[in-house]
């Protein structure tokens, strides 16, 4: 009996919570449209450089997109120093602005001399 019980939760578990992202769906990375991304001036102090940063972006899709946006700030040789990320729902329409406030020690601060945006993610049911 205990068994049987389990099974059946299990069952309905399966069916009420529903997947993020289904076989046949566009991934996010092909419907979120970067169309420009900003970084602010370095604001400085006590050993932490915060600095502002905003990605203008646009679901192409119709379906809406939980998209990951992540900043990274990169030395001379291309590597990352520090990684800035942020989540947001992005539904199918118009462009919307993303801000985030990214916090670096001052040793990156000082070493970034790039930055480069990615965009990842799931569809939403």
């Amino acid at each position: 009996m205990k068994a049987d019980l389990l099974l059946v939760l299990g069952m309905i578990a399966s069916t009420a919570v529903p997947a993020l992202s289904l076989a046949g769906e566009t991934p996010t990375e092909d419907c979120i449209e970067l169309i420009e991304y900003s970084v602010g001036e370095p604001d400085e102090g006590y050993g932490i450089v915060e600095i502002e940063w905003q990605a203008r972006v646009r679901n192409r899709c119709d379906q809406s997109h939980y998209a990951t946006l992540t900043l990274q700030f990169l030395d001379a040789e291309g590597e990352s120093l520090h990684d800035s990320q942020t989540r947001s729902v992005i539904d199918p329409g118009p462009a919307v602005v993303i801000s985030k406030l990214a916090m670096l020690d001052e040793e990156q601060a000082e070493r970034y001399t790039d930055t480069r945006l990615r965009i990842g993610g799931q569809a939403l049911p």
